[in-house]
């Protein structure tokens, strides 16, 4: 099946949202010090970004599936 106008859009702009996301993960684990646990603010942006990734693959899975119909 092929996607609409407003569905690649949409699947390009969660593309570049996942980008994002995976950038402030990796942002968060670079400010935790060598042997140490994850903590405090970082922590919080970790799980928020965890959480944004799933559901942004998850969209992004949907739409990859309808076009692959």
């Amino acid at each position: 099946m092929e996607l609409t106008g407003e569905q690649l859009s949409e699947l390009t702009a969660l593309r570049e949202e996942l980008q994002r996301a995976e950038a402030r993960i990796v942002a968060a684990l670079g400010e935790v010090p060598p042997g140490h646990s994850i903590e405090g603010s970082a922590l919080v942006e970790f799980q928020e970004a965890d959480h944004e990734i799933t559901a942004l693959r998850a969209r992004i899975k949907t739409l990859e599936d309808l076009r692959n119909m």
